[in-house]
């Protein structure tokens, strides 16, 4: 799996595809780094969760796919741009709800950075990627991926999703 630098969203090295999915199999990082991904039974359990052998590649997706590093790398560059970049994709009671209690309405913000890269990407590759309110959030008409867009912190609860197996999870983070 690739591993992104936080700043600048570009990717940085490689990563066990275990050591990416063991936190939100509620596996600490280092835990698994100190006994091995396999000497854990890190496998066996992601495989009970649904997550394991080729499911794993299917629902994280193939190491460097152009589709999520695309998306990921265009949501990086918008969540950069912080609150008063972010600002004018938000209706005003949003904006006016998030700055009275950023931590409840951080929800607020992923939208504005949701609706901020699908503007870019439909400028940068018009016609490419659909954005999808509703179910995953874009589909890429070249290769029919469908791609969820969240945090890392929100990877696992919305790959548990009814209906998102198939579906390459696409990260950002809030700065």
């Amino acid at each position: 799996m690739p591993e992104y630098d936080l700043e600048s969203g570009r990717i940085v090295g490689e990563r066990p595809r275990w050591r990416v999915i063991a936190p939100y199999v509620g596996i600490p990082a280092a835990s698994a780094a100190i006994f091995g991904g396999e000497a854990i039974g890190l496998p066996a359990v992601l495989s009970a969760l649904g997550l394991g052998g080729d499911s794993v590649e299917t629902a994280v997706g193939a190491a460097g796919g152009a589709s999520e590093v695309i998306i990921s790398s265009t949501a990086q560059e918008q969540a950069n741009l912080g609150v008063s970049g972010l600002s004018q994709f938000m209706s005003g009671n949003q904006l006016r709800a998030y700055l009275a209690n950023p931590a409840a309405g951080s929800r607020f913000l992923g939208t504005a950075v949701h609706n901020a890269t699908a503007r870019v990407l439909e400028i940068r590759y018009p016609g490419r990627f659909i954005y999808n309110t509703i179910g995953p959030d874009f589909l890429d008409t070249t290769t029919k991926e469908l791609i969820e867009l969240t945090t890392p912190r929100q990877a696992a609860a919305h790959l548990a999703r009814p209906g998102y197996g198939g579906v390459t999870i696409s990260t950002y983070t809030l700065p």
